[in-house]
């Protein structure tokens, strides 16, 4: 299922992974990309999305989070990096929710680029990382390499602005 947040979900989600042989429990997951543009004013739609698809992590980008916030949500731990203040202009934020029943653990990653991560296993031990590239930024390939490189195997999921006329966009990211 696709709609204002991206839904990866192999076969429907609910708890089914609770009652899968652990061969079939990763495949099972289910993740949730949404670049909610305000944690706060999204909160409540957020605990319905929890509530309904019940995924092994959600990523979150542009969470408007300052330092002194972060978010809470039953039965989930919420790993983020605050808003970041380009003169005056605030921008960006994320995070990523993990169930707590998933064993997990954050990763401190060397980058420059709004990126959160961490190593989960669901059956399989792998890593999830929420990106979050301001339009305002040009891309720098070697960065994204660079944290690739530290994340393998890694589900990325985020926001990367990458505009483009063949899916329908007016603008090129540069």
């Amino acid at each position: 299922m696709f709609s204002r947040y991206g839904v990866l979900d192999v076969e429907g989600g609910g708890d089914s992974d609770a009652e899968l042989p652990p061969s079939l429990a990763f495949i099972m997951s289910s993740f949730i990309q949404w670049n909610m543009r305000g944690l706060q004013a999204n909160q409540e739609e957020l605990s319905l999305l929890l509530s309904q698809y019940d995924p092994t992590a959600v990523c979150i980008q542009e969470t408007l989070l300052h330092t002194n916030k972060t978010a809470s949500f039953k039965k989930y731990s919420y790993y983020g990096i605050p808003v970041v203040d380009n003169n005056g202009s605030m921008h960006g934020g994320l995070g990523i929710l993990v169930k707590n029943t998933t064993p997990h653990q954050q990763l401190h990653i060397n980058t420059g680029l709004q990126a959160v991560a961490l190593r989960a296993t669901c059956h399989k031990t792998i890593t999830i990382c929420s990106m979050y590239l301001p339009p305002s930024t040009a891309c720098n390939i070697t960065e994204l390499e660079d944290l690739i490189l530290q994340l393998p195997p890694v589900l990325l999921l985020g926001d990367f602005n990458a505009h483009s006329q063949q899916w329908g966009s007016n603008k090129r990211s540069s």
